[in-house]
């Protein structure tokens, strides 16, 4: 990114940006981005579907298993106003209902 930024410059407005010829210039849309990220994935031989939101979701949950559940710094890292919206992240990855499930099954 750092990269990305020394060419770019340090002017104002989209970070990133169409090289298409109809949008040139113009912001990325959401659109554009998915199907970037999902491209990048198919030629990196990923099979399943790759979203932006997908990586966020695993670079928040690999954050919080490296920072051993540190939730203030995963928090710092993932820009949440909110706690308990990090906290869904968290439930993920220590996998609750998973154990819940598997918890009632050994009962049955």
């Amino acid at each position: 990114m750092n990269e990305w930024i020394d060419v770019r410059g340090s002017q104002p407005g989209a970070l990133f940006v169409s090289l298409d010829n109809r949008t040139s210039g113009h912001r990325l849309t959401g659109k554009s981005l998915e199907r970037l990220v999902a491209g990048y994935a198919v030629d990196a031989g990923i099979e399943r579907k790759v979203t932006p939101h997908r990586l966020r979701h695993t670079s928040i949950t690999a954050a919080l298993g490296e920072l051993n559940g540190d939730t203030r710094a995963a928090q710092t890292f993932s820009r949440h106003a909110k706690i308990e919206t990090l906290m869904i992240y968290d439930d993920h990855r220590k996998n609750y209902q998973g154990k819940a499930t598997n918890a009632l099954a050994a009962l049955a």
